[in-house]
């Protein structure tokens, strides 16, 4: 028996089989990473310090916390290598065993980061006349992490076409064609030295303390290239 195709149906047949041909096929094609890392020492301080008080008014127990931190920035004032600014400030009601309030307390706290490692210590020595520790860490300053950043790009670059080439070889091809890439940024958050309990209850020093040594340690930065290679015959 004879089949009739009719025009549209044929033109139909025609452009789909002209499509299939020109779609190519994907073989061989292989997803790889590559890495380079390095570590860097941590240039840049960040701490936290803080003033807590208790006390039968609010509104006075807002002020005395204020007035601290606001003579503690004044005093960061001659540190021009730190960068100060105040952080957050909170109080909350106190009560006894029949759930009555019986004061509230608060917690002020002011923030510090600096390059300048040796004179953020000296500052934080001064300040620890009135103020306490929170928390205190170490990182790698933005400029330094760009700049190595922008050494590790074509290390992991070449890793990644090292790497491609072998798989190319391995599958019995002699070379490659690279389908796609995406390059990332990496890195390991600085190292946190110390970190207060937000009731410390320790008693502050009358006197300014001495200022305090530090180990900033290192932090690991790393680039990773992700990609898509296909193995050329």
């Amino acid at each position: 028996m004879a089949i009739r195709l009719y025009p549209a149906f044929a033109a139909l047949l025609l452009t789909l089989s002209a499509s299939a041909l020109a779609e190519p096929l994907n073989y061989n094609q292989v997803q790889l990473s590559a890495d380079a890392r390095r570590e860097v020492n941590n240039d840049t301080l960040n701490a936290v310090l803080f003033s807590e008080e208790s006390h039968s008014s609010p509104a006075r127990l807002a002020a005395l916390l204020n007035e601290r931190i606001a003579t503690a920035l004044n005093v960061a004032k001659a540190a021009s290598q730190v960068k100060t600014s105040s952080g957050q400030l909170s109080t909350w009601p106190l009560y006894d065993n029949n759930n009555r309030i019986t004061g509230w307390r608060g917690r002020a706290e002011i923030r510090l980061e600096s390059r300048d490692i040796e004179r953020a210590s000296q500052l934080i020595g001064q300040l620890q006349g009135s103020l306490q520790i929170s928390q205190i860490g170490f990182s790698v300053s933005d400029e330094a992490r760009r700049k190595t950043e922008a050494e590790l790009i074509p290390q992991a670059i070449n890793a990644f076409r090292d790497k491609a080439q072998l798989i190319s070889r391995a599958l019995g091809s002699r070379d490659y064609k690279l389908v796609e890439m995406r390059v990332e940024h990496n890195g390991a958050p600085g190292m946190q030295l110390f970190r207060a309990p937000r009731s410390n209850k320790l008693a502050m020093a009358a006197e300014a303390s001495p200022a305090p040594g530090f180990a900033p340690g290192a932090s690991e930065i790393s680039v990773q290239v992700n990609g898509t290679v296909q193995a050329q015959p």
